[in-house]
């Protein structure tokens, strides 16, 4: 056990190797570069680009791989593979992952009757919760097998009219874009049940109530919107909500910054690790071996 002589030169020597301890004796997570993954609407494939420069690189799933008939938003499972929705089909299609290669049908067609399937994602439990465009409902399908589990989401629970992008939150609940209301509701994340309207009304352009299209949790915990209604409407953009009110905190990207024009889904991408210099390392073994001596000298 540390004396009070010794307790000085523990947080010494963590301010000095700094937040790469933490990364290195944690998990160490490491993200290696990744490609760019986009839904071609018009062409029914999904094409990969670099993620650094933008150049093409290859038609990632080839048009109609599958039966692939206008694509949805494509997404990666917890099996690594990707997935993606066939609108023209209301199925969701199986993807190798890292070949593109088809793999299966993993939620058949019009399965819990499901229709015009754009936006899903997996939940908490490794299930798959699918925006159902056409019974403006959320459905729950088997993340391993894609048999149908439950309408999660009832047509219209809690006023969902057009229903957006769903995403969990924190808290585990799910929160839902009612684009025909302009408002974020949030559901019972294991039950499905409506808890209230989070984001009662996103703020009005022209007398009109904007459409929350895309929704993410940022780093700070907080709820991020992207508001699609009204070209060039200025105060549109990405709006940021509180996380545990859904309080209005602020526009956090104004429309038309950068060409932003009517955004719609978001994503946040994670913060790579800080990379160890040689001295940091040499610094973490001296200190370790000086605690060592430290203890010893004290305990003696």
């Amino acid at each position: 056990m540390l004396t009070s002589k010794t307790s000085w030169f523990v947080p010494a020597l963590l301010a000095a190797v700094g937040a790469w301890t933490l990364t290195a004796w944690g998990e160490g997570v490491e993200y290696a570069s990744a490609s760019l993954l986009v839904d071609s609407y018009q062409t029914n494939s999904v094409l990969e680009y670099n993620s650094t420069t933008g150049a093409f690189i290859q038609a990632f799933v080839p048009s109609g791989s599958g039966g692939l008939n206008v694509t949805g938003d494509p997404v990666f499972g917890p099996n690594g593979n990707l997935f993606v929705g066939s609108q023209g089909t209301n199925s969701i299609l199986e993807y190798n992952g890292t070949t593109g290669a088809f793999v299966g049908t993993f939620v058949s067609p019009g399965s819990g009757g499901l229709i015009d399937p754009r936006i899903f994602v997996f939940g908490p439990n490794g299930n798959l919760f699918v925006h159902s465009g056409g019974t403006n409902s959320i459905l729950e399908y088997n993340g391993t097998t894609g048999a149908f589990v439950t309408t999660f989401v009832a047509s219209g629970s809690g006023g969902l009219s057009i229903a957006q992008e769903p995403v969990f939150g924190p808290n585990g609940n799910l929160f839902v874009g009612s684009g025909g209301t302009g408002s974020v509701l949030e559901y019972n994340g294991t039950t499905g049940a409506f808890i209230t309207a989070f984001v009662p009304s996103l703020p009005l352009y022209n007398g009109v109530v904007g459409s929350p299209h895309g929704l993410a949790f940022g780093p700070n915990g907080n709820l991020f919107v992207g508001d699609f209604l009204g070209t060039n409407n200025p105060i549109n953009g990405v709006l940021e909500y509180n996380r545990t009110t859904g309080a209005f905190i602020g526009q956090f990207v104004q429309n038309m910054s950068g060409g932003l024009n009517e955004p719609t889904y978001l994503l946040f991408t994670p913060t790579t690790p800080a990379v160890p210099e040689p001295s940091s390392l040499l610094l973490l073994g001296s200190g370790l071996a000086g605690l060592a001596w430290w203890r010893r000298k004290f305990a003696a």
